[in-house]
């Protein structure tokens, strides 16, 4: 058996930390959703319209993506995709889009969806209030959501209306505790996907959507994948073209990722979701390592900045979340050992498959006095290798 070593697809992470006070934040958390792996032939199709979606059970449900987090002042978010429309036709809704063998998004091949916004909130006895008690439907880029109340630890001042600890309102005389500018500490939607009826030329494979939400201040974006064992019979089988295979990582942090957004990340099982790596080929098959080098196998993950001259490194770990996988199952923390560093291919009649999330964490006891604050960065390599 020949092992050759066929590529290698960089995924860079940035982190930075500079400390802003009391400004708005926007950052998603997949929580007990999950941003890849979605089968698109599955779940109950609805049209935009239909008022089933105010009170859908995206919980127990198919489609939920998981929840962006909020924190500042009442505010509108608009929602829209940074993918573009369908080169087919345009219902003014989301659409998943197909990934072909050279990576790249045929938006000809499309399954469309609309998107359930649900807004929560955490008061400050701890209690998690359902603030509009329905789902808030986006059924087209450009439509809103609408936050009324406030969340976050921004004070007010002496002889303002305020809340404390407890949840109590009442004006701040500067010393009764009611400091607290908003009600809730924190507050966040929950995000489902739902499809429609329609589509077009889907084929069996991968595809890719976006979802972006920008206010004042505020923004952040997050990229999703699915899958789906539909088959059209005028469409040439996965695997066809100039390239055997297709192999990539497709990033699912922002540009930058608040320091905040990591420090609680510190398990296995509480991780950030940093990308999605995808393979696929009809041709061959193989299995890929995670390596900090890109010439071999280091696994010694580590944040690094300079500051005042001096190198400063956060130690990190890398996770390897398995959707489609020949021999792994489970989350599992990737070390230089070979049996949990080695993700095979699975091989089906028509293609050999792998994707999974790629996920970090930090060591725990870590605060934002543990280092110096800058701008930290790092790269992680995944490097396929074929049978």
């Amino acid at each position: 058996m020949n092992i050759v070593r066929k590529t290698c697809t960089v995924l860079c992470l940035i982190l930075a930390f500079p400390f802003f006070l009391f400004s708005a934040t926007l950052t998603y958390d997949t929580g007990s959703g999950s941003l890849a792996g979605l089968i698109i032939d599955d779940g109950i199709e609805y049209f935009a319209g239909d008022s089933a979606l105010q009170t859908y059970n995206y919980s127990t449900s198919w489609g939920y993506l998981g929840r962006f987090l909020y924190e500042g002042g009442p505010t509108t978010l608009t929602v829209s995709t940074l993918h573009p429309s369908p080169s087919t036709v345009n219902n003014g809704r989301f659409y998943y889009f197909y990934i072909d063998n050279k990576s790249a998004i045929d938006y000809g091949r499309w399954k469309e969806a609309v998107l359930l916004f649900r807004l929560y909130g955490l008061d400050r006895n701890g209690d998690t209030i359902d603030i509009d008690g329905s789902n808030t439907v986006i059924a087209a880029p450009g439509d809103t959501v609408s936050i009324t109340v406030g969340a976050g630890d921004a004070p007010v001042i002496v002889g303002e209306d305020g809340y404390d600890s407890s949840g109590n309102f009442g004006t701040y005389n500067g010393t009764n505790g009611f400091q607290y500018r908003y009600e809730y500490t924190t507050l966040w939607f929950d995000v489902t996907v739902v499809k429609t009826p329609y589509e077009n030329s889907i084929k069996k494979g991968y595809y890719s959507s976006s979802i972006y939400l920008s206010g004042d201040g505020v923004s952040s974006d997050v990229y999703i994948e699915g899958q789906t064992y539909s088959t059209n019979p005028s469409s040439p089988s996965l695997g066809t073209g100039v390239y055997s295979f297709n192999f990539n990582i497709e990033r699912m942090a922002p540009e930058f990722i608040p320091f905040t957004d990591l420090i609680n990340k510190t398990t296995l099982s509480n991780s950030y979701l940093a990308g999605i790596l995808t393979f696929n080929s009809s041709d061959v098959s193989g299995s890929v390592s995670f390596s900090s080098e890109s010439s071999s196998i280091n696994t010694a993950f580590k944040f690094v900045s300079t500051v005042a001259g001096t190198t400063v490194s956060i130690p990190y770990h890398v996770v390897f979340d398995p959707v489609i996988s020949g021999n792994a199952t489970a989350p599992t923390l990737v070390t230089d050992l070979l049996d949990t560093n080695t993700f095979m291919t699975d091989s089906t009649s028509e293609a050999n498959i792998l994707t999974g999330d790629v996920r970090i964490y930090l060591d725990s006891g870590l605060s934002s006095i543990s280092f110096p604050a800058a701008t930290y960065s790092s790269t992680i390599y995944a490097i396929f290798t074929s049978n």
